[in-house]
């Protein structure tokens, strides 16, 4: 193991605040003993910036890219307590940033989708370093209060709906919530990307560290109609999967499960991510939650001819 994973290890230990899907135990699960982490040490030795990755290989090239069931996964800064101007904190990332970049391997592709607290890309773009928004929804604690009233009116009247014909209850089983989550994808015509083996890992580990909850929606009769899983950290709890049967959207479940999640990041005090809003038909819902739109940077490099070409064909 590096001298940077085991200082970055404890790292983790001493910083709740760092996003779960950074948490050195996380990346275990989903990038096995792919990954690797640059660290930036102030004067006294302290870490203070870090820039954990995952090294991939395709087609026999060696690309940074983004794990499995991982949103986000870059750069985050430890600011100090007393940064309150906003020239100190860009002055200390001018600082960090190019140092961690220094510190990446030579490969092919680089592709990551930093946390949404990474609002400074300059430091990337003067290195050669290309930048795309991605956009997610947020509903922050601090505009908990009269949120429902927030919602667009068809929202509402959805969830009030859906209490009519389906009953919340939490459930452990992960098989269920798979069948039901693959038949989001198979509605896109998409093969799931991950396996219930791989997502296991993922649950025992959540589920031992109370950071997980499994929702489910059934109408009266227990036909199943939606289901969805939520995760979460210190800050913010993620809409990480939600899965629907296509013969029973109508019924208004995924809104009233949404809900459910709202609900319970307010009993926690915790910010609400619905971790997504690309998609077109996605972001309409998402939008309607009265949430803030919420910018997070897709950052990416292509050494290699053939995978700059494949990056401008598709947004990878």
């Amino acid at each position: 193991m590096s001298e940077n994973k085991v200082a970055y290890r404890l790292f983790c230990q001493q910083h709740a605040t760092l996003p779960l899907f950074l948490q050195d135990w996380w990346l275990d699960i989903v990038c096995q003993d792919n990954w690797e982490v640059a660290l930036y040490k102030d004067k006294g030795g302290k870490i203070i910036g870090v820039l954990p990755y995952y090294l991939n290989t395709y087609w026999g090239f060696k690309v940074i890219t983004m794990a499995p069931l991982t949103p986000y996964m870059g750069v985050w800064i430890d600011y100090p307590s007393n940064s309150k101007k906003l020239e100190s904190k860009y002055r200390l990332e001018k600082k960090i940033i190019p140092a961690l970049i220094k510190q990446l391997p030579k490969v092919a592709y680089y592709a990551q989708r930093h946390p949404t607290t990474l609002k400074n890309h300059l430091p990337f773009h003067w290195q050669g370093y290309q930048q795309t928004n991605f956009y997610t929804f947020i509903i922050y604690k601090e505009a908990f209060e009269n949120c429902f009233a927030n919602f667009k009116s068809s929202i509402r009247n959805d969830i009030q709906r859906a209490q009519g014909i389906v009953k919340i209850s939490e459930t452990q089983d992960l098989d269920l919530f798979y069948e039901l989550n693959k038949k989001s994808f198979q509605r896109q015509g998409i093969e799931i990307p991950y396996s219930l083996s791989f997502l296991k890992k993922i649950d025992h580990e959540l589920k031992s560290r109370s950071q997980r909850i499994i929702l489910i929606a059934k109408g009266k009769n227990d036909d199943l109609h939606a289901g969805i899983y939520l995760v979460w950290d210190d800050e913010t709890m993620y809409s990480l999967m939600i899965g629907a049967d296509t013969q029973l959207r109508a019924s208004g479940a995924v809104q009233l499960l949404l809900w459910a999640g709202i609900q319970l990041a307010i009993e926690k005090n915790l910010n609400f991510d619905f971790e997504g809003g690309m998609m077109p038909n996605i972001e309409n819902i998402f939008r309607a939650f009265g949430g803030e739109m919420v910018p997070y940077h897709k950052i990416y490099k292509g050494e290699n001819i053939l995978f700059r070409f494949m990056s401008a064909l598709r947004n990878t």
